[in-house]
């Protein structure tokens, strides 16, 4: 599949898309079905024997930590420490009035993953990326969700590459079991 562009929702996929794999995809460049089936691959690391996605449980509602175990993975760090992340959030402001009210505080450069009430924003100056808005975001006037409550904001950095072993060690060791067999296999028959 082509890599998207970091900031842009993906238009690759004609079905419904849900918030999580599209948050994935926003922040992360990779286009909606690569962040779909790495997020089937999370649900479904418990069952090392199948690798296959064809028995995969579809993915219609992500919890925050897997997605924030997907970030991890993809080599991304979400920070809830800043306080831009840690303003008023025990009085659960709007999503409208958090922003008014951390616009001097907030880097306009940066990225934030929004979570409001069950629902994933990815958030960059003023524009508003999800499902439910064009490739190229939407302000906040636009943007249907602006009424929300906030229950948590992460500023998403860069930290590295990619690793799958950090979050799954028992199915990368399967991989390269599996991949030695393989090698062990050819090497025998000659």
């Amino acid at each position: 599949m082509p890599r998207g562009k970091k900031g842009q929702v993906p238009q690759d996929f004609h079905r419904t898309r849900w918030c999580g794999p599209t948050a994935l995809a926003v922040l992360t460049g990779r286009c909606y079905k690569n962040a779909y089936q790495d997020m089937q691959r999370l649900r479904n690391r418990k069952r090392v024997g199948k690798l296959s996605l064809r028995d995969a449980k579809p993915v219609s509602g992500v919890w925050l930590r897997e997605t924030l175990d997907m970030l991890d993975v993809y080599g991304y760090n979400a920070d809830s420490t800043p306080d831009e992340c840690q303003h008023k959030m025990e009085w659960e402001v709007t999503f409208a009035k958090w922003l008014r009210e951390t616009y001097h505080m907030r880097d306009k450069k940066a990225w934030y993953l929004v979570h409001i009430n069950g629902h994933f924003c990815v958030m960059k100056g003023n524009k508003v990326f999800d499902q439910h808005t064009p490739a190229n975001g939407t302000t906040l006037k636009k943007y249907r969700f602006r009424r929300t409550r906030v229950v948590n904001v992460y500023k998403i950095t860069r930290f590295g590459p990619m690793d799958w072993s950090r979050r799954f060690p028992v199915l990368v060791d399967h991989i390269a079991w599996k991949a030695y067999l393989d090698r062990n296999k050819k090497e025998v028959r000659k």
